[in-house]
């Protein structure tokens, strides 16, 4: 582990405390969930160990359905199955709402088992200031192999070909969306390896008077031909990103 701090380390930043390198490498051995990108103060973590019920789901079509599943999780004993109908159209989301206690660079990640009979999956940010509401999303086009953002006009704008979409064994793939919602700007991208750069690019405002909140939401549709099941687990909610 790392034997030396930044001469910053301790300073009291917004409502949260740092924490050092080392300590985040400790908390990381002795099995935390928050181990992909340190980056952030954690706001929320959900492995799916205790259930559920912190979350809201909503299903389109007769076969869909959200459920706890103890098949192939990438850590603990559990993780969330999105079970997607095979008729055209048919989905499955869920969301969580979270209060802002800084506005600031907000990150949102996940782990997921893709499934062969996916269309899609999204990372989806949504910012509230009590007058406006900006969404941000990132799509991951399974059979195209694509990633795309949806800019200011509702339309999606590809930024990367030729993902690794492996679904073989036990494989997970990680993502997090990286937004500024004091400048309702995108920031940053990642996807197992790679990090992709989306800075300054405008996310879709439109109005609204929800209070001030983030709300963090998982998106997976089916590809219209057989039921499809994509495994959701490790999610990771944080504050104070760097740019």
């Amino acid at each position: 582990m790392p034997q030396s701090n930044p001469d910053w380390l301790g300073i009291r930043k917004n409502l949260v405390f740092p924490l050092s390198l080392d300590l985040g490498e400790l908390a990381v051995r002795l099995g935390s969930i928050s181990a992909y990108d340190r980056r952030g103060d954690v706001l929320f973590m959900d492995g799916f160990e205790d259930g559920f019920a912190k979350w809201a789901g909503f299903v389109t079509g007769v076969s869909s359905a959200i459920q706890l599943s103890t098949v192939t999780p990438k850590s603990g004993a559990f993780c969330l199955a999105l079970v997607v109908g095979a008729a055209a159209g048919d989905n499955d989301r869920i969301e969580r709402d979270h209060p802002l206690v800084v506005d600031s660079v907000c990150g949102f990640e996940f782990s997921v088992r893709l499934s062969a009979f996916m269309s899609l999956i999204e990372w989806r940010q949504r910012t509230f200031d009590g007058a406006n509401q900006t969404l941000f999303t990132v799509r991951l086009n399974y059979t195209a192999r694509t990633l795309s953002y949806r800019n200011s006009l509702g339309a999606f704008v590809q930024f990367a070909s030729n993902v690794n979409v492996e679904t073989l064994n036990t494989q997970y793939h990680i993502g997090k969306l990286v937004v500024d919602g004091p400048s309702d700007r995108y920031v940053r991208f990642l996807y197992d390896g790679t990090a992709f750069s989306l800075a300054n690019i405008a996310g879709q405002e439109s109005a609204s008077g929800t209070l001030a909140q983030l709300r963090t939401e998982i998106y997976v549709e089916g590809n219209g031909a057989a039921l499809s099941t994509t495994r959701i687990d490790d999610v990771v909610v944080t504050l104070n990103e760097p740019v």
